[in-house]
């Protein structure tokens, strides 16, 4: 009867370890949560290949592209969900290009949360295009997966990691 306990103890920690959380300043509100400065680094892992290519997918050479990004916790003039952002990458170094539909003036980024995912769409008035991530909170990082999206579907994948600068 005493391993019982010990079990019981066990495994609560070992549930405990493996969830995720929000960061506890803003369990309720997504946008806020995210407000504030980030590194951003994306990753390739393939594009798509040229138009009628037999193998429409192709591995990329794992580059990456870094840089920061901010999000305000401001909403004022945008659509719901939507804040106020900037974001700084070159994307030349992952994909040879520019980001298609992606202009980083300072711009809005439409946030969304559902269950333990945070979603971000970088290009969130774009109709016929996009660039979008979309992950999990792992202490003070989002981590998870990134695209590239055209009229036709998906043009290039990835995986991202944005840190939390220093508060």
């Amino acid at each position: 009867m005493r391993l019982l306990p010990r079990f019981a103890a066990l495994l609560l920690l070992l549930l405990a370890c493996g969830r995720t959380t929000l960061p506890a300043r803003a369990s309720r509100d997504s946008s806020r949560s995210l407000a504030g400065d980030w590194t951003i680094e994306f990753r390739l892992d393939s594009v798509r290949g040229p138009q009628g290519s037999v193998v429409p997918w192709q591995p990329a050479s794992s580059q990456t592209a870094q840089g920061t990004l901010h999000l305000s916790d401001s909403t004022a003039g945008r659509p719901a969900g939507a804040v106020r952002s900037r974001i700084d990458v070159d994307f030349n170094p992952l994909l040879g290009r520019p980001m298609s539909c992606f202009d980083p003036r300072p711009t809005s980024t439409s946030v969304s949360q559902d269950s333990e995912t945070t979603s971000l769409r970088f290009t969130p008035n774009a109709a016929d295009c996009g660039f979008a991530a979309s992950g999990k909170f792992y202490g003070d990082s989002l981590v998870g997966t990134w695209d590239e999206s055209s009229f036709t579907g998906p043009k290039a994948k990835g995986r991202f990691r944005m840190i939390r600068g220093a508060r």
